[in-house]
């Protein structure tokens, strides 16, 4: 039974607007929904090691949706047959621990072949399975603060001044201009116009936060003069339909201040607060599309949608039919099914500054979810491998984050420790003990119940200084991985360019040292759709990989079909390949890149490349400076461990042309951070090259290096440079 009280830990960050005053200014949201020709992926991905129990399978939505679902253990024993009708299905208990093969076929179809994981003892659980209800029993207001036994202590002092501050800075933003910001149509003036109803927003999600840790009378008293002046009638709504993050902010606010705030509010006043909640829970759904979106689950901002949806509803449910009813109907799906973009290894297709964007967007509304009900978001596999690729590929001090649109804007501390604090591991204990408490965000800090990460200090929790994450397509190789000498970081994701914001970038290579960059992706994320946008940032010849004849490379809102990455491997040194052939929808017969990292300091790319057309072939390279010629190469204008110097060993004659022309200019006050194109352009077309490049990181030696019939001999090491285009370390 629900209790009318008081609640259990786990929360809600109450800050959407985080998560918003971060995506670039004129990200539009409404042009941001995938590309119409992405496909649902199947999931659980084939192969994959570690799944949560039980797991979610799914697969594209075909014919009259009806499917027959068999699935079978390792031995190919049918263990069960399910006729459905929708193209996904979550298991009502968990499954014993082993491997596992699923199969699906269309209503009067064949089955497709079978797709095998493996569950293990330790796979997450997202739901309590002794829990009758969805929700939790016995739940006591405020349920963001664990029923009132989580309040702010000695150590989050500064919090509650830093929230006070801002509090005092905002103006007063009436309903009418909330109104009017939440119905301009989608564009620039639209995300210009939405700062109004952030301020709105946080004048009652700080007034609430600040009145549960303070006990100030005053601060509920603003509270409730902000709501009043919402009406009686209430006609100052946004509709999803037409301003999807205004009314996401709205609604979230509007349940925040419902669950801290709303014992303390005279009945005729919870009572409208509930009515409010409710017409956007019902808004949201109708807009959306319910049934149509679980059928292709794609929409990132549709996701973001029903988790605020279902997130408001956690926290009126004790006193609303409305919000049962839509939690009964999607909870667990939500749950299970997770965010469309997130990766299986804790990456996020497409873009690693996304990915902190996206945490920061729905981490309230996990929260919310657990502290109210049977089931934890962040049991889900993508959630739990966070921490992991964070420490890996998002490093803490880390100058950019990634590929992808928004790659040159530094690892936020506030987005990290955020997801940190919420997903235990050893890795998110090592992440956050590189950080100090007051990194984070105080208004973070104060919206819930969620404790920070221990501040364990200690080695990195792992001991390969490498690691390969194959459903986000990215290797890490660090020079001693939870370091900051060296980081290198290379793409190659099947996925290609047709995942919103992604970038034609597969075979793409960065290198960080000190905390700075080397050798990086060029352009800057103005606003999406912008001339620079178009023309340049996505396109490959802005990244360090091969173009030709002129800067042609890999389309753009395409899948790489075959892209992937092969023989890694790990140890002293490092070497990978990947083959690339997909990526560039049949302009090359062949193009395989291999890496080998020698550490500490020099990193080997090969480039194997095939035609039927002949090419005049480009190797790009960009860096924040510009290059001298020096003995044997070229050199970087920085000095000592943050320069990078480089030399061709073997491929057709170039010349190495470099310039920083803007073309196609960013917006006003917007900055590249790699401004320096640079690139060795073959002197003459040619159907096939073999390229070998060799990077001195810090510039110590460029080594002599030799190279006969495959044999490399380079510095202290043997390679082989075989006819498969790979590099082996021999010696």
């Amino acid at each position: 039974m629900w209790s009318k009280a008081k609640p259990s830990p786990f929360v809600a960050l109450a800050l959407v607007v985080l998560a918003m005053q971060a995506v670039p200014g004129r990200a539009d949201e409404a042009e941001a929904a995938p590309a119409a020709n992405i496909a649902q992926q199947a999931v659980p991905p084939a192969g994959l090691d570690l799944y949560q129990n039980p797991p979610y399978i799914a697969w594209p939505a075909a014919g009259n949706g009806r499917y027959r679902l068999t699935l079978s253990d390792g031995a190919g024993k049918v263990l069960r047959t399910v006729d459905l009708q929708e193209n996904n299905y979550i298991a009502p208990q968990p499954l014993a621990a082993g491997e596992y093969c699923w199969r699906v076929a269309p209503q009067g179809g064949a089955a497709g072949a079978p797709t095998c994981f493996r569950i293990a003892a330790d796979s997450p659980r997202l739901e309590d399975f002794g829990q009758p209800a969805l929700w939790r029993s016995g739940l006591r207001r405020p349920f963001l603060f664990d029923g009132g036994k989580a309040r702010a202590g000695n150590g989050q002092g500064w919090a509650i001044k830093e929230v006070e501050a801002a509090y005092r800075r905002l103006d007063r933003v009436s309903a009418t201009r909330m109104k009017r910001a939440a119905t301009l149509e989608s564009g620039a003036a639209s995300l210009d116009a939405y700062q109004e109803v952030e301020r709105w927003s946080n004048r009652l999600l700080y007034g609430a936060m600040l009145r549960y840790h303070t006990g100030q009378a005053d601060y509920l008293a603003d509270v409730r003069e902000v709501l009043a002046e919402l009406g009686d009638d209430d006609d100052f709504t946004p509709s999803y339909r037409q301003s999807p993050r205004a009314a996401r902010q709205r609604l979230w606010t509007l349940a925040y201040v419902y669950d801290v705030l709303g014992e303390q509010l005279p009945a005729a006043e919870r009572e409208r607060l509930r009515r409010r909640i409710e017409a956007g829970i019902g808004d949201t759904q109708r807009s959306i599309g319910m049934a149509t979106y679980r059928l292709r689950p794609t929409n990132a901002i549709h996701f973001d949608g029903i988790g605020t949806m279902l997130a408001a509803a956690a926290l009126i449910a004790p006193d609303s039919q409305v919000a049962r009813d839509a939690l009964t109907a999607h909870l667990r799906w939500f749950v299970y099914a997770g965010h469309p973009y997130g990766a299986q290894d804790g990456g996020y297709f497409g873009s690693g500054a996304y990915e902190q964007w996206s945490l920061m967007t729905a981490l309230p509304a996990w929260d919310a979810i657990r502290a109210a009900t049977r089931f934890d978001p962040y049991q889900h596999i993508w959630l739990r491998n966070v921490p992991r690729f964070f420490a890996y590929a998002l490093p803490p001090g880390s100058p950019e984050s990634l590929f992808g649109d928004g790659h040159e804007t530094p690892v936020n501390p506030v987005y990290a420790l955020a997801a940190m604090d919420r997903v235990r591991s050893p890795f998110s204990a090592w992440y956050a003990a590189q950080h100090k408490p007051t990194e984070r965000k105080a208004a973070v800090v104060l919206a819930s119940a969620v404790g920070l990460a221990a501040e364990t200090r200690g080695d990195f929790p792992a001991k390969a200084n490498a690691a390969l994450f194959p459903d986000s397509g990215i290797v890490a190789m660090q020079q001693q991985a939870g370091g900051r000498e060296v980081s290198i970081y290379l793409k190659a994701d099947p996925r290609g360019s047709s995942v919103n914001h992604s970038h034609a970038d597969q075979g793409a290579f960065l290198i960080h040292a000190n905390g700075k960059i080397l050798a990086g992706s060029s352009g800057a994320y103005d606003w999406y759709g912008s001339p620079h946008w178009k023309n340049w940032y996505r396109n490959t010849v802005a990244h360090n990989a091969i173009t030709f004849d002129g800067g042609q490379g890999q389309p753009l809102g395409r899948a790489a079909p075959g892209v992937r990455f092969f023989d890694f491997e790990t140890g002293a040194n490092d070497t990978v390949a990947a083959d690339l052939t997909g990526a560039y929808a049949g302009a090359l017969k062949r193009h395989v890149r291999a890496w080998a990292y020698l550490r500490p300091n020099l990193l080997l790319v090969r480039d194997q490349l095939a035609s039927a057309t002949p090419r005049r072939w480009e190797w790009n390279l960009h860096s924040t400076t510009g290059w001298r010629e020096g003995r044997d190469g070229y050199q970087q204008m920085g000095e000592g461990a943050r320069s990078l110097c480089v030399r061709q060993l073997s491929g057709p004659p170039s010349d190495f042309v470099q310039d920083d022309d803007q073309k196609w200019p960013l917006e006003r006050g917007k900055r590249d951070a790699v401004p320096w194109h640079a690139r060795f352009v073959a002197r003459a077309p040619s159907a096939a090259a073999d390229y070998l490049f060799v990077l001195d990181i810090g510039c110590r030696t460029l080594p002599a290096a030799t190279l006969e019939k495959g044999a490399l001999t380079i510095d202290r090491y043997r390679l082989e440079a075989g006819p498969d285009g790979l590099l082996k370390i021999s010696g």
